[in-house]
């Protein structure tokens, strides 16, 4: 068996659910796992248990036990019959969260149309629309919606966005088409003359929930890049952890450290004293 899944994985095309029916026959899922069927383990599941069979079959072909699992828990929910030819593994994977089987066989026989080839076939995109899962490439005005809205989940963030969406002419137009944006803009303007800041700031009555008042654009986009750069430094600090650097690494990381170091000193020494040369306080 492991042989034969070695084979498989050198072999060029889909060859995942090949390996999930080995890992299927070798410790089955019972009817709580989404099968509806009762396979009895091999030899080997029984001597150890499931977990230790599919930590040996993991370690002999060789392949991380989560792809492992993942490949039989997909074989379990499409049994050889109910497979789709030219489908992918990847979208029987998606599609195998539909909880009803029936649905779910019935489901991958009726491919919704590709926009770009005018054909009707299944994408990973296409997969995912079915189970209302956010896709990798928009082409909807409500999928591109929510992607902006994740983007810009941040006010300080969103702010610099509809600010430079709006000195383009076509969008401002467009925008204040729109009876409530209008009068959403109107009310802010109506409100920042109420408090005597007609300018860049933002007043008392103005300030969103959360968010102090009288912040500066300049203010904004300070507290915006010391965002970005906590949140980037976070995940790629994260990452490198377990990656063995060379000395020469080292010192090169400690060396732009230190030069990020002096310069989160010196623009806090800017906004504490107005001192803007390097050198400076």
């Amino acid at each position: 068996m492991v042989t034969e899944a070695q084979n498989l994985i050198e072999r060029k095309g889909d060859h995942q659910f090949a390996i999930g029916d080995l890992a299927l026959k070798l410790a089955p899922l019972h009817a709580h796992g989404g099968t509806g069927r009762h396979l009895r383990p091999e030899r080997a599941a029984q001597r150890g248990g499931v977990a230790w069979a599919l930590n040996r079959f993991s370690s002999d072909i060789p392949l991380p036990l989560a792809t492992i699992k993942c490949y039989r828990w997909v074989a379990s929910r499409w049994p050889e019959p109910r497979r789709a030819d030219g489908v992918s593994h990847g979208v029987h994977r998606i599609l195998a969260d539909i909880r009803d089987e029936t649905e779910r066989w019935e489901r991958i026989l009726h491919p919704p149309m590709h926009t770009k080839s005018g054909r009707r076939c299944w994408t990973l995109d296409g997969a995912k629309r079915v189970l209302g899962r956010p896709v990798e490439c928009p082409t909807t005005v409500q999928e591109k919606l929510r992607i902006i809205g994740e983007l810009t989940c941040d006010r300080a963030v969103a702010a610099l966005v509809v600010s430079s969406l709006l000195k383009q002419h076509p969008v401002a137009f467009l925008t204040v088409l729109d009876p409530t944006t209008r009068h959403l803009l109107n009310e802010a303007q109506a409100t920042l003359c109420r408090n005597g800041r007609p300018g860049s700031r933002i007043g008392p009555a103005a300030a969103p929930d959360g968010m102090p008042a009288h912040h500066s654009m300049q203010f904004v986009e300070l507290i915006v890049a010391c965002q970005r750069y906590v949140a980037a430094l976070g995940q790629v600090a994260a990452e490198l952890g377990s990656q063995q650097l060379t000395e020469d690494e080292h010192t090169a990381v400690r060396t732009h450290v230190a030069h990020v170091r002096e310069s989160t000193d010196w623009a806090e020494t800017v906004v504490r004293s107005g001192a803007v040369g390097m050198n400076e306080g």
